[in-house]
């Protein structure tokens, strides 16, 4: 931030200065020059750091960003001689005001004026000709970027970060997916020339940070123009699309609001949709979610018992309590379902669930890029639950939270929606809950923040918030955490799909949570309480990984 403001203000005040007093706009006064010394020293620093910021740290570069730098450095360089010279040979009266210039102009006092003004003369001259090649070479260099950038800014996503768009599959002429360049939107090519290439999206992602070769900044280039022959897909990674996580933290780190994850999702989409031909453990999820409504193709009997009230068609409650598939088929997310129950009823919220009407909410579906098997297990639930009458819906998970509250609206269905974490706090705000008291020393508890919940405006804040409350708990953040926190590594359908041992997410998570200090690990999503809990028993000293909702009841 600091480096593009000094850029973008010390070549704005430069280009100003040179137009209106070299161009005898009006007349040359020490506010003036003043101004231009200090956009001159702006420029520099900003091109200083830009170079320490290439040799520091590792990110991709072409051999034309260096030429870039230079070409720019040279100018700033040739104007800030130019000026100096100017002072020399006419002493103007406010040659005090320029203290940069004023240097040169002090280092040549001594020289010959006739060759100051034959260096002049060809300054402004070198001045002219390096600018015009600046012009020349903008389009086809990164600095494009400095007319694309501000309109995909503008055109950037105002909708729920972790929303993903709809196809309509009842259009015959709309393509599945994006099958080659022409099914690209208009916002993936301006992003690709807005990219500053600043390596910030590859830094960030976690599945690049594991080694599994996927990069968002290649996926964001494969919507330029190309003459290489190679497919969009190749160009974008291969197989690598399918290490997503969609954990968005490319996007949330970018600063130009590019979208690399609507890329893979197309993507995936034509894979899956167009031809079939994705991941085997993929395929086996949405088999399970088409024939039982759940990813592990388990019967509805099989259910986890839940002692909670189930809500016939036509009946009335205040909270809808959806289970989700990891609340209903796993023994410790549905631990932290059966707290969500107690508290509950602690706190005398009328409330009951679905009970076996309730399917998949259908987010492993869109994420792996079925998105007609998501629509259909969308449309099954809305009609479940239009048929019942209640006020609100509370979820322990995220990625049914986001679905429900974000995705569902795409087909009619429009529910209010809270997430569990964000609905408990509520009730301990209001009185209506009392917290056990300490017993021993505090503990220290890290959070890890999921992506879902985490990258959106102060969605981290609740979970928090809780855990704040909890008596002899104490906060151990990880590093990073909030907006810019490290995925688990189980979206995108990556709970289901096997990694070597080198190359897993969570296992970068875990290291992240053994070196906080931790005793415990609270988080606020199933699956990411699934990851770790896989990971951080592999520790040398194994650490437990619990739901903040069973930490509070």
């Amino acid at each position: 931030l600091i480096m593009g403001g000094a850029l973008l203000w010390g070549a704005a005040t430069l280009l100003t200065h040179y137009v209106y007093v070299n161009g005898d706009l009006f007349e040359a006064a020490g506010p003036a020059h003043l101004a231009s010394d200090l956009g001159l020293l702006a420029l520099l620093v900003g091109l200083i750091l830009a170079v320490a910021r290439r040799l520091a740290r590792q990110v991709p570069h072409r051999a034309e960003d260096g030429a870039v730098l230079g070409l720019g450095l040279g100018l700033a360089l040739i104007a800030w001689f130019a000026e100096g010279l100017f002072i020399r040979l006419a002493d103007p009266p406010w040659a005090e005001s320029a203290f940069l210039s004023g240097l040169v102009a002090k280092a040549l006092k001594d020289g010959s004026p006739d060759l100051a003004r034959s260096l002049y003369a060809w300054t402004w001259q070198l001045l002219h000709a390096g600018f015009i090649a600046l012009l020349a070479w903008l389009p086809l260099t990164k600095l494009r970027h400095l007319v694309a950038a501000p309109v995909a800014v503008y055109a950037g996503n105002l909708e729920p970060p972790a929303r993903w768009e709809a196809l309509d599959l009842e259009d015959e002429a709309a393509p599945l997916g994006i099958g080659e360049a022409a099914d690209l939107t208009w916002k993936s090519r301006l992003d690709a020339d807005a990219c500053t290439r600043c390596g910030r999206c590859t830094a960030a992602c976690p599945a690049q940070r594991a080694g599994q070769g996927l990069d968002p900044y290649t996926v964001l280039m494969a919507a330029a123009p190309d003459a290489s022959g190679q497919s969009l897909a190749e160009r974008a990674g291969g197989e690598a699309i399918w290490a997503c996580t969609a954990c968005l933290a490319c996007e949330t780190v970018c600063p130009v609001s590019a979208e690399p994850l609507r890329i893979i999702a197309g993507l995936r989409r034509q894979q899956v949709l167009a031809t079939g031909q994705f991941p085997p453990h993929l395929q086996e999820v949405c088999r399970g979610l088409e024939r039982q409504g759940n990813p592990w193709a388990l019967a509805a009997d099989l259910r986890l018992p839940l002692d909670a009230p189930t809500l016939a068609p036509g009946d009335q409650t205040d909270v809808l309590l959806w289970v989700g598939c990891a609340g209903a088929y796993d023994p410790e997310a549905h631990a932290a379902t059966e707290a969500l129950v107690r508290i509950l009823r602690a706190a005398g919220v009328d409330f009951a669930t679905l009970g076996e009407d309730e399917r998949c909410c259908g987010d492993a579906a869109r994420r792996i890029g079925s998105e007609d098997l998501w629509q259909s297990l969308a449309r099954e639930n809305i009609a479940a639950l239009q048929a019942r009458r209640f006020r609100r819906i509370v979820t322990l998970c995220p990625h049914g939270y986001n679905t429900l509250a974000h995705e569902y609206p795409q087909l009619g269905g429009e529910f209010a929606v809270r997430h569990a974490t964000s609905f408990v706090a509520e009730l301990l705000a209001q009185g209506r809950l009392r917290l056990r008291p300490a017993s021993g020393e505090p503990v220290a508890v890290a959070y890890q923040d999921p992506c879902t919940l985490g990258r959106g405006p102060d969605a981290a804040a609740p979970a928090r918030a809780l855990l704040a409350a909890l008596p002899g708990v104490r906060l151990a953040e990880l590093s990073p955490a909030g907006r810019e926190a490290l995925c688990c590594g189980g979206g995108g359908g990556q709970a289901w799909m096997e990694r070597p041992a080198g190359q897993r997410v969570n296992a970068l998570r875990a290291q992240d949570v053994a070196e906080s200090g931790a005793a415990l690990c609270a988080t606020a999503c199933p699956y990411c309480q699934q990851m770790l809990r896989e990971s951080l028993a592999d520790l040398p000293q194994p650490i437990p990984a619990r739901d903040v909702i069973a930490l509070v009841a």
